[in-house]
C-alpha cells in the first residue's frame, strides 16, 4: 500500500473513532451511563420529567390519575401479581416502607403507589390480594391498573419502565422505586431493596424544602 493510501486510510479509522466517541458521549450522558436504566436515573436526577395525568383503576374500584397525588411525595413501583421474585421483594419493602414513613403517610405528605403492569390478568381483587399479602393496614399504599394497554404504555414510556414477555417469569421489567415530587415530576429511582435510601431521600426534602 502506498504511503498516501495509508494516510487516507489512517485518517478514514480516526473519523468513525471520533464520530462512535461523540455518538457515544451522547448517549450515555458524556461516559455517565453506560446501560440505559443508568441514563433514565440520571435523567430524574438531573432532568425530573413531569409525568402528567396518567389514569388508574385502584384495587377499591375508584378511577384516579397520578396528577391526583400531587402536593406528596408518591413512591411508584411496578409489579405483575402472578411475580414470585421481585415483585414479592418489591410487596415486602413496600410494607417496610409504609411502616417507616408512618408519620409522613399520616400527615399526607406521602403516598405509596403500586401499578400492575399486566391489566388484562391482575383483577382488581388480585391487587387488593397482593397487598393484603403483606400488610393489613393499607392506608397509606395504594395499588391499582391501567384500564387497558394503550394507558399501561403511558405509564411505562413516562416512568421509563420496559417490560417484556418472559416465558419463565412472565414478565421481565425495572424493579424499582420511583420518587414523583409534589410538583409531578420523577426525581428519582432507587434499587429494589434500597428503601431506606428512598425513605431518607423524601425525609430529607421534607425536612429541607427547596
Amino acid at each position: 500500500m502506498r504511503r498516501s493510501d495509508t494516510l487516507i486510510t489512517l485518517l478514514a479509522a480516526l473519523v468513525v473513532l471520533s464520530g462512535g466517541l461523540v455518538a457515544g458521549y451522547r448517549f450515555t450522558d458524556g461516559f455517565q451511563a453506560f446501560t440505559l436504566e443508568s441514563a433514565r436515573r440520571l435523567q430524574a436526577m438531573n432532568s425530573p420529567r413531569l409525568l402528567g395525568e396518567l389514569p388508574l383503576e385502584l384495587a377499591e374500584g375508584e378511577k384516579r390519575t397520578l396528577a391526583d397525588w400531587q402536593g406528596r411525595y408518591v413512591l411508584v413501583d411496578f409489579i405483575f401479581t402472578r411475580c414470585t421474585t421481585l415483585c414479592t421483594a418489591m410487596g415486602s419493602g413496600y410494607a417496610r416502607l409504609q411502616h417507616v414513613l408512618a408519620s409522613e403517610i399520616e400527615s399526607d405528605r406521602v403516598r405509596l403507589l403500586t401499578v400492575s403492569i399486566d391489566p388484562r390478568r391482575d383483577r382488581l381483587t388480585d391487587l387488593a390480594e397482593y397487598r393484603l399479602r403483606y400488610t393489613k393496614d393499607i392506608s397509606g399504599w395504594d395499588i391499582g391498573r391501567p384500564k387497558d394497554e394503550q394507558v399501561l404504555a403511558a405509564w411505562l414510556t413516562s416512568f421509563g419502565v420496559v417490560a417484556i414477555p418472559e416465558p419463565l417469569t412472565g414478565i421481565a421489567h425495572n424493579a424499582a422505586i420511583h420518587v414523583v415530587a409534589p410538583n409531578g415530576r420523577l426525581v428519582a429511582i432507587y434499587d429494589l431493596g434500597d428503601f431506606d435510601s428512598a425513605a431518607g431521600y423524601v425525609r430529607s426534602k421534607l425536612d429541607n424544602p427547596a
